[in-house]
């Protein structure tokens, strides 16, 4: 995830949830997440999901995905 803030900083904003942290429940809740391992990627407007991923992450495709997620949506 590390490699994916770099790469992106000043293009997307990175949050880790931690699921063990009780604060952070209506958060988990409004996002629908329910599990380790789910990664959200959201419009500039905080609400509209542009992906999801679930499990563990390749950074290859995932900075792949990404990229191609802020340029088919115009960012």
């Amino acid at each position: 995830m590390d490699g994916l803030k770099s790469t992106f900083e000043g293009q997307v904003d990175f949050f880790d949830l931690d699921i063990d942290d009780p604060e952070l429940d209506k958060l988990r809740q409004e996002q629908r997440i329910n599990n380790r391992s789910h990664y959200i990627l959201l419009a500039p407007d905080g609400e509209t999901v542009l992906r999801q991923w679930f499990g563990p992450l390749d950074p290859g495709s995932m900075e792949a995905q990404v990229a191609a997620v802020l340029r088919d949506n115009g960012y």
